[in-house]
């Protein structure tokens, strides 16, 4: 029987690791897979009733006396009360991640280290390499994400154990890992992917491929998470006339949100045609109050871009559903920085990078009408059966 061995963070990585899981159970139900979940990503597999471990079920193997570390305390770094996240799960991880570090630096430059970069400077190999070893996995899936994710594919490599990363964006170096392998002089930071890599177009494919240090390969799959969006694509949503128009705002937990989200209350207060909702990241949290047309919402996300006229985000993957859904897509920049989402190649699309400009630009854009002649997206639907090939080719021992 073969082994897989599955690790992810929440948000959109667990949902596309979840699409896997699922069509793997399916076709091969045979294989054994053992997920790890880290963080937020426990609430997408309980609702899919899919068995995962946690850390708390490897504290056996990750040390000793890890538990009774006191380093969260240490490095001032506090508990935030999560449904899913209890305090204990929080200073294990935090502990297993300081404890390694501190091997490498010392108390004062690892505490300068966190302050500049926070926990992206995290990057347990150690920790990670007694979980691969304990579990002898065939292979290893992660998506792109950083910190555990992002050890298990250098673990993976290390030990001779296949790895597949599923990215869901378009392969750009984040700018802060860059700058970690800078001052660290790694290359793990920003450079790091699995031997066998999927992504969403030739655009992506070509983007990681121009990186690439090693020889691994690129399979143009799609992103399996956009493809139970056929099926939404065909519901409607019946409304009267003269209703407020709908904006959604997708926020993400970057140094522009409350810039953003103070330009769009000012935006609300004077603009009753219009109803903000905003969906906050599911890692994300807020003290933002609910007014008569500016209101925090987290229902399906689906359902909410359908029930939009307009999409607002910065660079968000939930941003390419929302086009797949037939929505517009507003999207801000402020940074000079390259955006994450080639959002200016696709049709449907408007830049904004003057929060000065989004009023105008909501009037201006709200109203288009939406090209359904253009198709950015291929593989919707049958992204999830392609990597499952490219997974069965691997476990065989296939050429590929």
């Amino acid at each position: 029987m073969k082994k897989i061995f599955m690790i992810s963070y929440g948000g959109g990585h667990s949902k596309i690791l979840i699409e896997v899981y699922k069509k793997i159970k399916s076709e091969e139900p045979k294989c054994e897979i053992v997920y790890l979940a880290m963080t937020t990503s426990k609430r997408d597999l309980i609702k899919e009733k899919i068995n995962f471990k946690t850390l708390e079920n490897y504290i056996h193997i990750l040390g000793e006396n890890i538990e009774q570390k006191n380093l969260t305390a240490e490095f001032g770094i506090e508990y935030v009360f999560n449904d899913y996240v209890s305090k204990k799960e929080h200073d294990l991880y935090n502990n297993i991640c300081l404890n390694e570090l501190l091997k490498k630096y010392n108390i004062v430059y690892l505490k300068k280290l966190l302050s500049k970069y926070g926990r992206r400077i995290y990057l347990p190999l150690d920790s990670m390499q007694n979980i691969i070893k304990y579990e002898k996995p065939d292979l290893i899936i992660t998506t792109n994400a950083p910190r555990f994710e992002r050890a298990a594919l250098i673990v993976g490599d290390k030990l001779n154990v296949p790895t597949l990363s599923i990215e869901d964006l378009y392969g750009d170096p984040n700018e802060a890992d860059m700058e970690i392998d800078l001052e660290l002089n790694e290359t793990y930071y920003s450079k790091t992917f699995g031997k066998y890599i999927c992504v969403i177009d030739e655009f992506a494919k070509n983007n990681i491929e121009n990186q690439l240090t090693n020889k691994s390969k690129v399979f143009v799959t799609g992103n399996p998470n956009f493809d139970k969006l056929i099926k939404k694509k065909s519901e409607k949503i019946k409304r009267k006339k003269n209703l407020t128009k709908k904006v959604l705002y997708l926020a993400q937990s970057t140094k522009f949100f409350d810039v953003i989200i103070s330009q769009i209350q000012k935006i609300a207060l004077k603009r009753k045609d219009i109803l903000f909702i905003i969906k906050l990241h599911p890692n994300q949290k807020s003290n933002l109050k609910n007014t008569e047309n500016f209101l925090l919402e987290n229902k399906e996300l689906d359902q909410m871009i359908l029930d939009s006229e307009l999409i607002i985000t910065e660079y968000s993957t939930s941003g390419i559903e929302a086009l797949i859904l037939e929505k517009k897509v507003l999207s801000i920049q402020l940074d000079k920085k390259k955006c994450p989402i080639p959002f200016e190649k696709f049709c449907n699309t408007l830049i904004v990078r003057e929060l000065s400009k989004l009023e105008s630009s909501i009037d201006n854009f709200i109203n288009q009408k939406f090209n359904y002649k253009e198709n950015n997206f291929n593989n919707l639907g049958i992204a999830v059966d392609k990597i499952l090939k490219v997974i069965s080719k691997i476990l065989n021992g296939e050429k590929i």
